[in-house]
């Protein structure tokens, strides 16, 4: 059974999304450091630093501004240990950088005080996700384009700057609100994996589905996890959907690859969470549930892969209440799962302090990556009044926990 740091308070002024979104990485590892990034109110990208040998953490750094609480700071890093990070607009919402995110490089390695090589790039993106891949170049999947906004694909030159916006799934709707889940991994070989679900409104705002679609060429190319090659962007249709029990509103919860470059998905919709891998003969999916508190509703989770081969999931689990009470609801505490035989049992941790009150909700978890391998995960979570609209002045608290 894992062992957990106890709950190490970040920020007493975080924002209201401070731990969203979990595609977006908000911790990494190197060279006996762990850089956790948040959002203070209202958009102020924070960091801190743990010296994991003096198990010492630094003082907090603001770091960059945004565009509202959807500014979501993604963080990857290089084969030299520099950090790259992805954050800022909030789609067609405002001006913020004329939709664009800003991507920035740290000056020195293993190191979150200062940024150099400052870029803008994206189409009415939000929600960034983003990765560095074994070239040395960064790619990234978002919301973004017209509305309604589809799943969208960019990576870097080798020359400089970034290539065109490529949208790589849809909805043949008309123009509304969309969510995508856009989730973005790679192996060690380049291989990319892309994953996102199919929200709207029109569907009495529920998902009809995750897909996952792969490419071997950088992108250049796009096939469905057997291997057959589908024209982007697709629709979603059974020939490229991760199976999931449950009616509706199937959200994508995260992806991740383990040693042998198997790939992990974890799904969920109010009261069914699920765990699928894909193996040679197709997708193989676990049901979460039996391994929930009995008095709490399942969901989807973020999702890592350690060191030494255990899948661990955070989730923010509710009592069941309506789904329209759920939003930010004051009973929701954050759970820990680890397996370590491949989904078939899990242990399962509250990780938060209990409190009835506010919610301690939003949690993400550390990703890996071909240069960023997790050996102890970290928690993410923000504790406190949901507030309303994008914009509060509503402050929260930021937690993390150590999976020791």
């Amino acid at each position: 059974m894992s062992k957990f740091s106890e709950p190490f308070l970040l920020s007493s002024k975080g924002s209201t999304r401070a731990s969203a979104y979990v595609f977006g990485n908000k911790v990494i590892d190197h060279d006996g450091k762990t850089h956790v990034l948040w959002l203070d109110a209202v958009s102020t990208v924070c960091g801190r630093t743990y010296d994991q040998g003096s198990e010492a953490w630094s003082d907090k750094i603001e770091l960059f501004d945004g565009c509202d609480n959807h500014t979501n700071p993604s963080l990857a890093i290089d084969t030299e240990g520099h950090l790259h990070l992805a954050y800022g607009p909030h789609g067609w919402w405002g001006d913020w950088n004329s939709g664009c995110f800003k991507h920035v490089v740290s000056e020195k390695p293993n190191c979150i005080e200062s940024w150099k090589d400052e870029t803008s790039f994206g189409y009415n993106a939000t929600y960034a996700c983003l990765i560095t891949t074994p070239s040395g170049l960064d790619c990234i999947a978002y919301r973004g384009g017209d509305p309604p906004s589809p799943l969208m694909f960019q990576k870097q030159r080798p020359q400089g700057g970034w290539a065109p916006a490529q949208p790589l799934m849809h909805q043949n709707i008309s123009p509304q609100y969309t969510n995508v889940g856009a989730t973005i991994v790679c192996d060690q070989s380049g291989t990319l994996y892309v994953g996102g679900h199919f929200y709207n409104l029109k569907t009495d705002a529920r998902s009809s589905g995750v897909s996952v679609l792969k490419s071997v060429d950088m992108g250049e190319t796009w096939t469905t996890m057997a291997g057959e090659s589908c024209d982007t962007p697709v629709l979603h249709d059974e020939t490229n959907a991760v199976p999931h029990h449950g009616d509706g509103d199937i959200r994508l919860g995260g992806l991740a690859l383990d040693s042998n470059g198997s790939l992990w998905v974890s799904t969920g919709n109010q009261g069914y969470g699920q765990l699928s891998n894909w193996t040679d003969e197709g997708w193989h999916t676990v049901d979460l549930c039996p391994h929930l508190p009995d008095d709490r509703t399942a969901e989807a989770g973020a999702i890592t892969v350690d060191t030494a081969g255990r899948i661990h999931m955070t989730v923010g689990l509710n009592i069941p209440v309506a789904k329209e009470e759920s939003w930010g609801h004051g009973a929701q505490e954050v759970f820990h799962l680890v397996t370590t035989d491949r989904g078939n049992t899990f242990d399962c941790t509250q990780v938060s302090t209990p409190d009835l009150e506010f919610p301690s909700w939003l949690p993400s978890i550390s990703q890996g990556g071909i240069h960023q391998p997790v050996a102890h995960p970290v928690i993410v979570y923000t504790h406190g009044y949901k507030g309303e609209g994008c914009s509060p002045l509503t402050e929260t608290e930021v937690y993390c926990v150590i999976v020791k």
